[in-house]
């Protein structure tokens, strides 16, 4: 307890500890907090007095410990703290508003700077505006490199530093010494092409003119301005801000490249002539000398960019070979870099293109099918109409883009995505990002996929979009499943197809899986599944589904229990509809039509041998009988006239007498008698 006491007494004399106060230990590096309460100590300890005295002095020891390394962690961050921001009072903010605006100022007079004098260089223009504009510039330059001294900077854990001695020290490290160097006034020493050169050491800086702009802020104002709602359009613009910008950003590259060449040329070219007795070269061959500046200037840039380009259309080039020297060297880096720069322009351009369509795709696409064509015959209008449909609707509602997955093997399925940045994303933001793409899909058909535990979203990555048009055929009677269809959208029938009819037995709308029941008990569809209309789905490849049930012993059984009764229904109806189907074919087998030939011989004894034709063997007074009969009839009625009448009388007659037992027979001939002339009948 004298311990104890001790303890509270001494902690108590320090005013960094106090009473429930939370302490931030560094312990091994990691923060951890605890909650120090004096009065919950003494209270514990009373209750708990019988508790062995060893373990209270433990305890008060350790916090006794803790207290001082808190207390030593504390000074050492606040002694650093002060000595970061020792001149605090001498230093400015950088995030004070004059200060940026200076400093978005002088990034511009970077640019300036930087061109003026590859231009001064060159040209040598004998111009007071220009060398007083110059000289401003110069100073603007000055009064930075001074406010460098007194602006406040950020170590590498972002923490402010406003320590005058900290800051010349990182400054002398970087661009102090570039810095002076650049604003040595040695034109006034007579020597105005070095102090040209030493300006070009800015040149480092030219990055931060590209990086003045935050694309994402503007695309992001310029978006909300259009979409106020967050939706795909309003990404879709966003991304093609950022990459126009991108593209622009190569594009003054190119041409800032070009420029800077062309000027170091004429600067080589000009400085030659004069410390050497060449008497040709490039400004004298061509008589640059007689033009004005601006003259010599666009031509020399119009030859270093036809050469950069590699183009060369032969109007300019090196005339000497101090030149061709200059020129191989030229060529042997310029054209390297140009290209590098163009291709990435290209490449932007290509990704511009991907975000809205699918032009790029659409025309490799063709030369595939031209390729194919070209080893055979040409590809019929509707079979290619309907790839190209398919893969246009694939590119435009596939969600995965380069996440999926589609290696597919008889044996082995790949649980991995190939995608770089998918790839190296941990295992709970894959499931994340995959549970957004999917979570239609995942919510609708939750029952399907609720066996599948985690290994659903490995699945989800083998989904891919399917479109059927209005009518056309999705599943036939008698075929294997090789893929189940998740329907997002649309309206299906399923059926069977007898006598060259397809009969519906039912439909559906979206929430429907076509094939899941015939794929999980292995059988083949005995039915026929038709798109009632437009139909947008999901598909899932049958044998990765296989290869993971066999590999997982995932239970379906549950799930497979609530399709059999409503499958073996339809199985039933199905079966009782090809049986009824099957005898009555079997019954109007042995009818046989009237040949025209027999036509003349229905005069005389031989008409009712004729009219016996027209009555099958094995007859039954059903409807169909006598409407095919009666309609045989009327068409020898119409070939044969008069003699036919007699005929279709003598049918009537015998038709009548043997269906007097059925009520509805000889309805329905009173109904068909409207057809035929009701003075046969009397």
């Amino acid at each position: 307890m004298v311990l104890r006491n001790n303890f509270f007494s001494s902690s108590r004399t320090d005013s960094r500890i106090g009473v429930s106060r939370i302490k931030k230990l560094r312990l091994l590096g990691a923060k951890i907090n605890t909650r120090v309460d004096q009065a919950s100590i003494f209270s514990e300890s009373t209750k708990n007095s019988s508790r062995d005295n060893l373990t209270i002095l433990h305890r008060n020891a350790l916090l006794s410990d803790m207290a001082i390394d808190e207390m030593t962690s504390l000074e050492e961050i606040e002694r650093r703290q002060q000595y970061y921001m020792k001149h605090k009072k001498y230093t400015f903010n950088p995030s004070k508003k004059i200060i940026r605006i200076f400093k978005t100022f002088m990034i511009f007079m970077v640019c300036y700077s930087s061109m003026s004098s590859l231009y001064f260089l060159a040209f040598d223009p004998k111009n007071k505006g220009a060398e007083i504009s110059d000289s401003l510039v110069s100073l603007f330059f000055l009064a930075d490199c001074v406010l460098t001294f007194f602006t406040r900077i950020e170590d590498k854990t972002k923490q402010k530093i406003g320590n005058l001695f900290l800051i010349a020290k990182k400054y002398a490290k970087g661009w102090l010494i570039l810095d002076i160097a650049s604003l040595l006034p040695l034109r006034y020493a007579g020597h105005p092409n070095i102090e040209h050169l030493l300006r070009l050491l800015r040149l480092g800086k030219m990055k931060a003119v590209f990086d003045l702009l935050n694309i994402y802020k503007i695309s992001e104002f310029f978006t909300k301005l259009i979409y106020p709602v967050e939706c795909l359009s309003k990404r879709k613009l966003k991304l093609k801000i950022e990459i126009i910008w991108n593209i622009i950003k190569e594009v003054l590259k190119i041409f800032f490249g070009a420029f800077a060449v062309a000027c170091l040329w004429y600067s080589f070219v000009d400085k030659y002539l004069k410390y050497t007795d060449e008497k040709d070269n490039f400004i004298l061959h061509f008589n640059l000398d007689q033009d004005t500046t601006v003259q010599r200037f666009i031509k020399t840039w119009y030859y270093i960019y036809t050469t950069l380009a590699t183009v060369g259309y032969g109007d300019y080039y090196a005339t000497n070979k101090s030149e061709m020297v200059a020129a191989i060297f030229l060529l042997l880096a310029g054209p390297t870099w140009f290209a590098f720069m163009m291709g990435r322009s290209i490449q932007l351009i290509n990704n511009l293109q991907d975000i809205d369509g699918v032009s790029n795709k659409l025309s490799k696409l063709h030369i595939w099918i031209s390729n194919i064509e070209g080893r055979k015959n040409y590809i019929s209008y509707g079979l290619k109409d309907k790839i190209l449909t398919h893969f246009t609707d694939f590119w435009k509602n596939d969600r995965l883009g380069t996440i999926c997955i589609d290696s597919i093997d008889d044996e082995t399925v790949v649980e991995e995505s190939k995608d770089p940045f998918f790839k190296f994303l941990p295992g709970d933001l894959k499931r994340r990002l995959t549970e957004h793409l999917f979570s239609d899909i995942l919510y609708d058909y939750y029952q399907f996929f609720k066996p599948l535990e985690e290994k659903k979203y490995i699945l989800a990555l083998y989904l891919q979009p399917r479109i059927y048009q209005k009518g056309s055929i999705m599943l036939r009677e008698g075929d294997t499943i090789h893929e189940i269809i998740f329907l997002v959208s649309g309206r299906i029938q399923l059926g069977i197809f007898i006598n060259e009819t397809f009969k519906e037995y039912a439909n559906f709308r979206s929430k429907f899986i076509l094939g899941d029941y015939f794929f999980l008990e292995k059988i083949p569809s005995f039915l026929e599944f038709r798109a009632l209309t437009n139909i947008r789905g999901f598909s899932l490849p049958a044998n990765v589904l296989k290869i993971f049930l066999r590999k997982y012993r995932f239970n379906y059984s549950n799930y497979l229990a609530k399709l059999t009764g409503k499958y073996n229904r339809l199985q039933e109806m199905s079966e009782a509809d090809i049986t009824y189907s099957s005898h009555f074919t079997e019954i109007n087998t042995d009818r046989r039509p009237i040949p025209s030939a027999t036509v003349p011989y229905l005069k005389g004894k031989l008409f009712r041998g004729v009219i016996k034709c027209f009555i099958p063997r094995h007859y039954e007074t059903t409807e169909s009988t006598v409407k095919r009969v009666l309609e045989d009839t009327s068409e020898v009625y119409k070939n044969a006239k008069k003699t036919a009448k007699s005929t279709i009388k003598t049918l009537r007659k015998i038709l009548i007498k043997q269906a007097k037992a059925s009520k509805n027979m000889r309805d329905k001939i009173l109904l068909l008698e409207g057809k035929i002339d009701s003075s046969l009948i009397n």
